[in-house]
């Protein structure tokens, strides 16, 4: 067993398909407002936050059927497989809209998000994968990398959008349907999905031989018992608790991107992509550089607690700045109309909607400001908190199989992300975007709260004694790896 060496070969494919789930997640975030919009003109901003939520939701309810799947049968082959096939089925619906009618539209809308969030679920195996798999001194620089590619994914999504300008007139395939630059992404996706599948079928992935399931009931039973013994599951809900809200608040600024800077600095649709775009590249860029860091212990030594503290008060930051306050410029600009017309179109011309009732009272934060703190949120607050707390779950959980634990984390942040874009957005369309921000402060502030009161029982532990209640079999004593396939 001390001969075990980590594979790394699986180890990075799974990191990769982590970065292609992040892609999934949020390169239709800058564009699903603006692809709903050119379809059916007066889309709402509600039922836009709910096509978003349906995605979470299907994700937060698969998580952990995945993981105890995975976990119960000691397989990462076909619930994987299965996991892909749902967002490759789920991207191909997503470009059939440009052909569906209005009523049927409102269905499939949602429809194809569910099937990409159920999908999604499979991210929890993934995860557990890498904790698993890896020798116990390369599992934190592991984990970090791929909660890195995840986030990066997230943080590239809008940046990708952008190389699919070149689709922005329509084009056919086998007039099955239109592709434009909405829906190339998806289809593009789907084509990966099929890729990433056949490469599962071709890598082998062994766990470390610590990892192994137990030889009986009895003895799960006398497992059961003694992780409920050992487990602090105070910091891990505290841990559970900051990394939703700081899942939660991502989403809701890459959701209100659009909406919120058509309506403050009078973007087009077409310009809010763009520019979104440009913003959330640097980010990304920015990000890649923080992940390296603390991957590669040249920030990895430092506390865990502290990496997470800054973050969250970076972020605390963004959303302080972000509220509309009475020494900003305002108020805000309706949108010009068309020429001899009563129309609003985002495509022609941005500004604040005269549906608001709150555009002739609502302060523009400062552009350099947004741009600023939102770029800090994303490149430097958002890798320091996630691979951190990454980090510190998987290490409190210790040598065990993880991928049920790793599905309740992403259970829950995908539960938030289903539960506050809708309500977020019902937000910004009645009051405008003062209490979407100072409720984010709000819930940030208590993340903070909590990892100050409980700074002691917050630490890397690990349980390394766990794996001396599992059964190890005669012919496995000494084989430097277990596969489960």
């Amino acid at each position: 067993m001390d001969n075990y060496h980590t594979p790394w070969i699986s180890v990075w494919y799974c990191i990769v398909i982590q970065f292609f789930f992040g892609l999934q997640g949020s390169v239709f975030y800058t564009s699903m407002w603006s692809y709903l919009s050119s379809l059916y003109p007066n889309i709402t901003v509600s039922y836009y936050g709910w096509c978003v939520a349906s995605f979470s939701l299907a994700q937060a309810i698969s998580s952990p059927i995945f993981g105890l799947w995975s976990e119960k049968n000691t397989t990462l082959k076909i619930p994987t497989t299965i996991g892909l096939l749902f967002i490759c089925i789920g991207n191909i619906l997503y470009c059939f809209l440009t052909k569906l009618p209005i009523k049927q539209l409102y269905f499939f809308a949602i429809f194809n998000r569910i099937v990409c969030g159920i999908g999604e679920g499979c991210l929890s195996i993934i995860r557990a994968y890498i904790a698993t798999a890896c020798h116990d001194d390369d599992r934190s620089k592991a984990v970090t990398i791929g909660f890195g590619a995840y986030v990066l994914g997230l943080a590239f999504g809008p940046t990708i959008q952008l190389l699919f300008l070149p689709f922005f007139s329509e084009r056919y395939v086998k007039n099955t349907f239109n592709i434009n630059v909405y829906n190339a992404p998806a289809f593009t996706f789907s084509i990966l999905s099929i890729i990433f599948i056949i490469g599962i079928y071709i890598f082998k992935f062994p766990y470390n031989p610590k990892i192994i399931q137990p030889k009986h009931i009895k003895v799960v039973e006398k497992c059961s018992k003694n992780q409920e013994e050992t487990l602090d599951y105070l910091s891990i809900c505290i841990l559970i608790y900051t990394y939703v809200t700081q899942q939660s608040f991502a989403s809701n600024d890459e959701v209100l991107a659009s909406p919120f800077t058509i309506a403050l600095y009078n973007w087009t649709t077409d310009e809010a992509i763009k520019y979104n775009g440009i913003i959330f590249t640097f980010a990304a860029f920015l990000s890649v550089i923080v992940y390296l860091l603390l991957a590669y212990d040249i920030f990895g030594k430092i506390d865990r607690r502290k990496i997470i503290l800054v973050g969250l008060i970076l972020f605390a930051t963004h959303h302080l700045v972000s509220l509309p306050w009475n020494f900003y410029d305002g108020p805000l600009d309706y949108v010009p109309l068309k020429n001899n017309t009563t129309i609003e179109d985002f495509t022609y011309a941005g500004g604040c909607s005269r549906r608001y009732d709150w555009c002739v009272t609502t302060k523009r934060v400062p552009l350099f400001l947004y741009v600023f703190t939102m770029m800090i949120s994303f490149g430097l607050a958002y890798p320091c908190v996630s691979s951190s707390i990454g980090t510190m779950y998987a290490s409190l959980l210790g040598n065990r199989k993880q991928d049920f634990f790793q599905g309740i984390l992403e259970f829950f942040g995908s539960l938030f992300r289903c539960m506050s874009p809708p309500i977020l957005t019902m937000l910004f369309n009645a009051t405008g975007y003062k209490y979407t921000m100072l409720i984010q402060f709000v819930l940030l502030l208590i993340s903070i709260i909590f990892i100050i009161i409980c700074w002691k029982r917050l630490k890397d532990k690990k349980y390394d004694n766990l794996y001396n209640n599992y059964s190890i079999s005669p012919s496995r004593k000494n084989s430097n790896s277990v596969e489960f396939t």
